[in-house]
């Protein structure tokens, strides 16, 4: 069964954007969230970002007053988070947040991961084509 509606290229989101939608779901190249994000909330679109939400620091000060501005519009703006169902992690954070750990002064994460995914360049692709897949 044919697609009904099908967006394709880097003007893709502003057309899903304009369809009639309530709700959009984007897990793009980071690069590209921050404009995405704030788009759909100027929109007054719900949004699901997957996570990172930009790969620099403008691009993160964009998305914060993206968010601001979605909560002034009382829109839903949901993250991509690998351990949001996680309890133990969710019970750890609770004793974060209520003060049972102590005073915070610093804190260090690491994620041991191997790289998600490379793919072969093709004779075809620019190279912002090759760098966007990969």
């Amino acid at each position: 069964m044919p697609v009904k509606n099908k967006f394709v290229g880097l003007d893709a989101y502003q057309k899903l954007i304009a369809s009639n939608v309530n709700l959009v779901l984007f897990a793009t190249p980071t690069a590209f969230r921050p404009a995405h994000l704030e788009a759909a909330v100027n929109a007054g679109k719900h949004f699901f970002c997957e996570k990172p939400f930009a790969v620099d620091a403008p691009g993160l000060r964009r998305v914060m007053a993206a968010a601001q501005k979605a909560k002034e519009k009382k829109l839903s703006l949901v993250s991509g988070f690998c351990w949001r169902y996680h309890f133990p992690k969710r019970e750890t954070f609770g004793k974060v947040l209520n003060g049972q750990i102590g005073n915070i002064l610093t804190a260090e994460a690491t994620y041991n991961t191997g790289e998600l995914w490379y793919k072969e360049r093709q004779s075809r692709w620019t190279d912002m084509e090759y760098k966007l897949c990969n």
